[in-house]
């Protein structure tokens, strides 16, 4: 295998980063576009291979896969073996009839140069501790440039007459539309004014061809090209118009309330379950929990804390008192509010510690990005939705709560934003070990505990999958963006108004429900 990784992946490597390194040795700092290459560069090229196979076999020791290490060898060479060598100044020899090229006056980043032992114990030491002030530092991408010397840092302060660094001009983004959205009475502007408005945004190319078509007589070719040329405008506005105005710090109000109602209706519960035990008289758990003392006051209320025991579970009867959904009290009743309440709902307190603990580490992250309307708005229709679904594929006589739902439908939107727009975000590594350490702690309670919420993450999931993705500031192709608008369409609909239909049409007539379950 060593055998076939080299003769695979080594040798073209090995000539990508000879030439590399011949242009970046001979090109002189200040020069032009051109350069010349002579045998000093050779030499330093081949100096850097095989400087980038001796750092390299320090790490290949252990398992790792020929291929990966062949692969690893020219970027190994370049990152731990090019600043080290000396430069001669033959090295740097130019064409005399080269063209001097203009040298800025501003203060430029000094590149960050290492001698040929920084790999050494201190280096090593350094290294580590650079990566480890990485994990929690605000902005972990614009710190390791600037430790690298690639960006400049901006001054602390500027004393009178001097002049700071230029600023570069921030990328042009696909909300430059909404500066002028602002105001109610210009909600919707004419095609002619936004094609003004994303006059240079780099990232809505696609978009500016298709205006210009609209505008061009005789553009299309048909009636199915101007059909999808319309389509591609409309859907591609509604995705922009449903990204936030405002993407920076939000309050997170909505999960502060929602985890505050979480918590209080579980301690109502725990405080009005043993007068209910003490009233059913022919249920099996009578007969284990009759005498059990759950408590008064502050002490009764800690036992559920830290008792994990069959007593300290509510029946799902009782659950239905507190409003989680069942078929029967829906359909007879009419009271159609229970697949609204049952997001509220826990059977036990590790099972509500541990999702609140979940939707806390990712609310708070997609909150104070989105905002506290986007926030509500996913988390409703992926907790009803959880339930519809479950409703649906599990039955209507189980005791269904959703409050799983609601964490899982926040998933997606999380997850992109940390993949798209990672260098935006704020203390990323903290966020990710917490999210991590949360789900864990879920997975263990519904693995150790049981697992009472079913299929309601899963709906919960599927429903707000395609709806989140509307809210993100780019999708990294203006084709996927147009789409996601329809797609999210047709999802809604099918489990928000398809689903309840075939609920309350089939399930719901044929329904014959015993005893509850959960």
């Amino acid at each position: 295998m060593q055998i076939l990784g080299e003769l695979t992946y080594g040798k073209q490597f090995e000539a990508k980063a000879t030439r590399l390194a011949k242009l970046s040795l001979s090109r002189p700092r200040n020069s032009g576009p051109r350069w010349s290459v002579n045998k000093s560069s050779t030499d330093n090229a081949r100096k850097v291979v095989l400087c980038g196979r001796t750092q390299l076999r320090r790490y290949s020791s252990t398992a790792l896969h020929p291929a990966v290490v062949s692969l690893l060898r020219p970027f190994t060479a370049a990152m731990l073996c090019g600043p080290s060598l000396a430069r001669d100044p033959d090295s740097h020899a130019v064409s005399p009839n080269q063209p001097k090229r203009a040298v800025s006056t501003a203060p430029q980043a000094q590149k960050r140069e290492f001698d040929g032992t920084w790999m050494g114990a201190n280096g090593y030491l350094a290294f580590f501790a650079h990566w480890l002030a990485l994990t929690i530092a605000e902005r972990p991408m614009t710190a390791h440039r600037q430790w690298l010397g690639l960006s400049q840092k901006p001054p602390a302060s500027l004393k009178e007459g001097e002049a700071g660094p230029e600023k570069r001009p921030r990328a042009s983004i696909k909300r430059r539309l909404l500066s002028g959205m602002g105001s109610s009475h210009r909600r919707f502007i004419p095609l002619e004014s936004l094609e003004e408005q994303y006059a240079g945004n780099r990232k809505r190319r696609r978009l500016m061809y298709a205006l210009r078509r609209h505008h061009t007589p005789g553009s299309y070719r048909g009636r199915f090209d101007a059909f999808t040329n319309e389509a591609f405008i409309f859907f591609q506005l509604v995705f922009d118009r449903c990204t936030p105005r405002r993407m920076r710090s939000h309050p997170p109000w909505f999960t502060c309330c929602y985890l505050a109602l979480t918590f209080v209706t579980f301690a109502f519960m725990a405080g009005e379950y043993p007068a209910f035990i003490q009233g059913q008289q022919d249920r099996n758990i009578t007969e284990v929990c009759a005498d059990y003392s759950f408590g008064t006051g502050p002490d009764g209320l800690a036992a559920w804390v830290y008792r994990w025991n069959g007593c300290h579970r509510f029946e799902p009867s009782f659950m239905v008192l507190w409003g989680a959904t069942y078929a029967p009290k829906i359909k007879d009743a009419n009271q159609w509010w229970r697949w609204l309440s049952s997001i509220l709902l826990a059977d036990s307190f590790p099972h509500v510690a541990a999702n609140a603990f979940l939707f806390a580490c990712i609310s708070l992250h997609v909150e104070s990005r989105y905002g506290t309307r986007v926030t509500a708005f996913l988390v409703l229709i992926a907790g009803v939705g959880g339930n519809f679904f479950d409703a649906s594929f599990r039955g209507v006589c189980p005791v269904i709560i959703s409050a799983a739902g609601c964490t899982f439908g926040l998933v997606t939107l999380f997850t992109a934003d940390f993949l798209l727009n990672f260098e935006t975000v704020r203390y990323p590594a903290p966020r990710l070990v917490f999210t991590g350490i949360a789900l864990v702690l879920f997975v263990l309670g519904a693995t150790i505990l049981g697992y009472p919420y079913r299929l309601t993450p899963v709906g919960g999931f599927l429903t707000a999958l395609l709806p989140s993705l509307l809210f993100l500031p780019h999708a990294g192709s203006e084709v996927l963006e147009w789409m996601i608008a329809p797609l999210a369409l047709i999802t809604s609909i099918g489990f928000l108004i398809a689903l309840p239909l075939y609920i309350y049409l089939v399930r719901f007539p044929h329904a014959q429900c015993g005893s509850l379950v959960l």
